[in-house]
């Protein structure tokens, strides 16, 4: 799962890695690439969570590239088959129905975010 982020509200962080930490699918791998927040929050709860779970692998980035740069910074992180975007305010389901995830998911080689999909994600 790749996950860029932005100076986003604690909250909603917190809220998205807690989704991708209570999938019932246990064989993800989620990497975020921060792309240079100015808040001071998001590295605390990224170190955090890279030390909870060795799972989560964290890239930090020293300029803001935007959404592209920090979801390929994200991508050079994965060693998966298949990967998935999930925007950093929002949240997965911990158990997606096979419809949800037939023909979302993409092979790892290099698409697009245009062409990635999303997984079905619910912000509350």
């Amino acid at each position: 799962v790749l996950m860029p982020t932005y100076n986003t509200p604690e909250k909603w962080l917190m809220r998205a890695i807690e989704s991708v930490r209570r999938q019932l699918y246990e064989n993800w791998e989620l990497c975020i690439a921060d792309d240079a927040s100015k808040e001071p929050h998001v590295r605390r709860v990224l170190e955090r969570y890279q030390k909870k779970d060795p799972r989560i692998k964290v890239v930090v980035r020293e300029t803001n590239g935007h959404i592209s740069a920090a979801s390929n910074s994200a991508l050079a992180l994965a060693h998966g088959e298949f990967i998935a975007l999930l925007d950093h305010d929002d949240e997965l389901r911990p158990h997606p129905g096979v419809g949800d995830l037939e023909g979302r998911a993409r092979p790892a080689a290099g698409p697009s975010r245009a062409e990635a999909g999303r997984l079905p994600a619910t912000r509350q």
